[in-house]
Formats: structure tokens, sequence, C-alpha cells
């Protein structure tokens, strides 16, 4: 935005000073030939810009007051390189005061414009090396600007002539329209066709002599990939500073090489948005191109300046109609990206951001990322549906909850419903609701598959509380528990109470060989009701502790080494590791008990 700003700027100071300098040779207009007007213009053009390299091919005037002029041409500030062809202006008087020594312009307009802006290695451009022009202070007429084309071309100093064209934008159909509001300001209207776009259109109002300004406008059906946002970055230092951002989070996420390997091979590289040349490898490094990003979008904005010396303010609102994010950090590419991003000096807020992956849902109700000097801190909104439990996950997830996730073997799907937020240095925190709808889980240090799993986990600040249900076969499995302070050091106690599960072949192959070693020994059967306790105290390092409370009932048992038959077994057996206590056991051999 910067840049187009300044473009027009400096396009207008041009507009102006070539109407200014009617006002010094309209007396020789009325009483002189072509040839005199053609000097006096050149004169009154140096008088004006004394060091700007002008020239135009032929000039006259007509009866009804105009002054045509062709071919009009202004260098660079070397007196070698185009910066503005026009050709034709036409300045019109004002008839009723043709006899004056210097008669009023009314309207100027310029057709077929061709503007060459360039900024060169060192960050300026090349109309900004021009010595200001010495104005007069009289009222303006009415500018228009008609068929009218801008380059934006964009150098570094490593750059050959070819990459030189790679980063050139053509801006077609380009047209002004400056109306005046009082001697010294105008209301302005432009459009042009903006490459990747339907086009643009604006409207604003500018006060010459205090050097405010303001703009409004719309981008209809405009292309956002790494294109753009490499042309963006060219163009501006705040685009610059913002995606070094990126780029510095998505390295710790996902290398450059690999993204852009993933994007490629998944038949995702990035297509340009209109922009000339931009082959894909000259993008690998824009973090935008490596996420495979591409949508396209509705733009309007503001831009305000309240003075030379004044801050701009801005405000941007993107109206997202279609995107896909190709290749994302996380294993989830997504289509069908829809919503409402809005940007203003203080911060960028998301609304309704949708998409999918796959059956996944994704949803940021609302989002936040501040700008607090260096920092951003930020928050969401996040809602995640049909979510998989599977090899896709543990990846995301912290390390400590990453082997958890891998020993319990989880399947199935869940919903999330997360708050999240970011210091702006390094740490982020979220509480959440977890969903679990037809889960499994089969822990590998007991492979007992547990099918039709549903509940929730919650967490909120540092506690973390568990609600799970399921079925081991026909019989119920419940487990609640809870973890406090979640990481290295939490503390964990999850309690498991089954009812009715029977000592069969499924549970003697889920237990530890030294359990089923005591199965077979036995030659145990029956039904177990309990619970059983998974410990953890806090602290690193600590080691899970597994306590057993279980009742048997209508149990057999034939050891082996004494083969004397005992049915109608019933007890109850707690302990942990090597100490367990038997209670209340009896059972029957024939008629004794």
């Amino acid at each position: 935005m910067r840049t187009i700003g300044q473009t027009l700027k400096w396009l207008f100071v041009l507009v102006i000073a070539g109407g200014l300098a009617a006002g010094g040779y309209a007396y020789y207009v009325w009483t002189e030939s072509d040839d005199i007007l053609a000097q006096t213009l050149r004169n009154r053009l140096h008088e004006i810009a004394p060091d700007w390299h002008v020239d135009f091919k032929h000039i006259r005037f007509d009866m009804q007051g105009r002054i045509r002029i062709r071919d009009f041409s202004l260098k660079t500030a070397d007196g070698q390189s185009p910066l503005l062809d026009v050709g034709e202006v036409v300045l019109t008087l004002d008839q009723e005061r043709l006899a004056d020594p210097q008669p009023p312009v009314k309207f100027v307009n310029w057709t077929k414009v061709r503007l060459h802006a360039v900024r060169e290695a060192d960050g300026q451009w090349n109309f900004q090396k021009l010595t200001p022009p010495k104005l007069d202070k009289n009222a303006l007429p009415e500018f228009h600007i008609e068929h009218g084309t801008i380059f934006l071309e964009f150098r570094d100093g490593t750059a050959t002539t070819s990459q030189a064209a790679a980063d050139t934008v053509q801006i077609d159909n380009f047209h002004v329209r400056m109306i005046p509001r009082g001697s010294r300001q105008f209301l302005v209207k432009v459009s042009a066709k903006f490459p990747g776009s339907e086009g643009i259109s604006t409207e604003g109002n500018w006060q010459v002599d205090d050097h405010t300004w303001n703009i409004s406008g719309q981008v209809k059906n405009l292309i956002l990939d790494g294109a753009l946002s490499k042309l963006a970055a060219r163009a501006s230092p705040d685009c610059r500073s913002g995606l070094a951002r990126l780029d510095s989070l998505l390295m710790q996420r996902l290398p450059a090489g690999n993204a852009t390997a993933q994007g490629v091979a998944g038949g995702t590289r990035p297509v340009s948005s209109g922009l000339a040349g931009n082959p894909a490898d000259d993008l690998a490094d824009d973090p935008v191109s490596r996420l495979g990003f591409r949508a396209s979008a509705d733009i309007q904005f503001h831009v305000a300046q309240g003075g030379t010396s004044a801050e701009k303010e801005y405000s941007l609102s993107i109206h997202l109609l279609q995107g896909a994010l190709a290749t994302p950090p996380a294993p989830f590419p997504l289509t069908d990206l829809r919503g409402q991003i809005d940007i203003d000096n203080q911060q960028i807020r998301f609304r309704e951001l949708t998409a999918q992956s796959g059956q996944v849902n994704f949803r940021i109700q609302q989002g936040r990322v501040f700008n607090h000097g260096d920092l951003r801190p930020a928050d969401f909104d996040l809602k995640i549906t049909g979510l998989p439990l599977d090899e896709r996950l543990p990846g995301l997830l912290p390390e400590f909850i990453q082997k958890i996730y891998r020993d319990l073997q989880p399947g199935g799907e869940a919903d999330l419903i997360a708050r999240l937020e970011f210091d702006g240095r390094d740490h982020w925190s979220h509480d959440c609701d977890l969903f679990v709808r037809n889960g499994s889980a089969s822990h590998k240090l007991f492979p007992y598959r547990i099918d039709q799993v549903q509940g929730t986990l919650k967490r909120r600040a540092n506690l973390i509380d568990i609600s799970m249900q399921g079925r081991a076969g026909l019989q119920k499995v419940v487990m609640n528990g809870k973890v406090r302070n979640p990481g290295p050091e939490a503390e964990t106690r999850i309690v498991i109470e089954t009812a009715g599960i029977p000592i069969d072949e499924r549970l003697r192959n889920a237990c530890p060989e030294k359990f089923r070693n005591v199965i077979d020994q036995l030659q145990a059967e029956g039904d177990l009701e309990g619970k059983v306790t998974l410990y953890r105290p806090a602290g690193i390092g600590q080691i899970v502790t597994i306590e057993v409370d279980q009742r048997v009932s209508d149990g057999s048992i034939n050891c082996r080494h004494f083969p004397y038959a005992l049915s109608g077994v019933s007890g109850r057996f707690h302990g942990s590791g090597e100490t367990w206590v038997f209670e209340e056991f009896q059972g029957r051999h024939g008629p004794a008990e």
C-alpha cells in the first residue's frame, strides 16, 4: 500500500507541475504561434523543475481554449531511463479569461500514460531522486488520467536483467479523477486492473499543502499466494519483517526443504498470481509458498495520514472466498478455506475462519494477534470436529503426552474446543475440552482392547479432568482421573473400574508374563470386578505405580502342580508390585467347601 501511495503521490505532483506550467504561458497561447508556445512551456517547466529532463514533440492551441501537447516525456534523474511517457496532454483554459496575461487552467487530461517506477537496491524509488518542483500555491484545476499503465520494478544488488524483469508488475487500465474540493484540496478517484485480480477501485481526499490524505477502496477477487507475498516483501519493510517472523516459526516446525518437497510431490507446486515470471524455484525461500497457500479474496482497505510526520493509519479487511493450505506445519492439508481477516495498526483479527482436511473441520471462531512492539501476543478460540485419533497426532503433542498417546494406541475420532493464548515470547497456554467418540485404546503394557470409548478430557489452567467409559467385549469399563501441572513433573491419578470382566484367553494374552504364568499355573477362570489405579507422583523421572483391587466371582482353579479342582471360587485380592494380599477366598471341591 505504501508503494502504490508513493507512486500515486508523485504522479499527482507531476500532473500538478504540468498544469501549473500552463499558467505561465497562457498569455502566449492567445497571442503567439505554436513554436513560441512550445518554447514558453519549456522555459516555464525549467523554472518549476530545473533539473528535470522533460521533452515533448508537438504542441498546439485550438480556438476552444485547449492546448494539446503530444508525446510528453520525463526521464529519471540521470537523464537516461524513461520515467513518464504521456501520449497526449490536453489543458483546457478558462475561456472567459483567455485575454488575461495568465488565464487559469480549468481542466487537465492525460491519455496513454506510461509510468516506469523502479525501486533501486538502496530502497529509493527512481522518482524520489528527482528534485522537488517549485510549485506556486495557485488554485488547482481538475485532472483526469485515462488509459494509463504503471510498471513497478523491484531491483536488488544481485539481480540480473532477467531477474529484474521477473520482479516487474504491470498495472493496466489506470484511471484517475482528481476533482477540486476548494482551491488546494482534491477528491481523488482511482481505478485499475491489478494483476491477479478483477480490479482495484479507490476514493479519497488529498490536502495538498497540509500533506494530509486518506484513501479507501477495494480489490475484487485478488489471488493471494507466494508470488504476491514475495512482491509485498520487496515493496514493504513491514511485510518483510512480518514474513521473517512467520519464516522463523515455520523453520521450527517444518524445514524449508521438506515443506517444498512435500508440496511439489503432492502436486501443490505454488501457482503464480499472474505477476510476471516468479518460477516456483524462485519462491522456495518464501514462507507463504512453502506453506502451499493460495486463496482468492475480496479486500477492502482504508489508509490515512495526518501530515508528513504523522504515522499512517490503516485498516485492511480480507474476505477469503476460497483457499487452500497444501503444506502446513501440521499434517492436515487444508482446503475450502474461508473467513474474515481484519488488519490495522494495533492487531490482526480472525473471524469465522473455517477449513476442511478430509473429514476434519477446522474453525477459528475468533482470533487476535496484537502489535506490541517486538512482541506479538495472540489468542484464538479454536474448534476441531471429526479429528481422527491416528498416527498424525503425536507430532503435534508435547513430548510427555506423545509417550502416553503412543502407549495407549488410541483409535476413533474426537472433537476439540480450545482457547489458545500466546505470550508473544515463547509460551503457549490453553484451556480445552476434548470429546472422544467411538474410540478405542489398547495400552502397550496391558494390550486389553477397550472399544466404544466415549467421554471428555477437560483442561482448566494446570488441571486436566478425565471422564471416559467404554466396553471390553460386552462389559462396561469406566475411567476417571486427574492430571495436575501437566508436563514432565505432572502428578497423575487414573482409576479404571470394571465389572464382569472374564478371565479368558483375551485377558491372559494382555497380562504381563508374570501374571500370565500365574493364570496358567492355576488354570484360573471366572469374572473380575473392581478397579485399577495408576498413580504417578509429582516430579521429574517419577515411576507410574499400578494398584489393583479386584474381586473374583464364579471362578474355578485347577493348579497344574496340585490338580485339586476348585469351583465356585470367590474372593478379593489387592496389591502392587511384589506385594499382594488375598482375602475372603473360598471355593468348593465336590461337596467340600
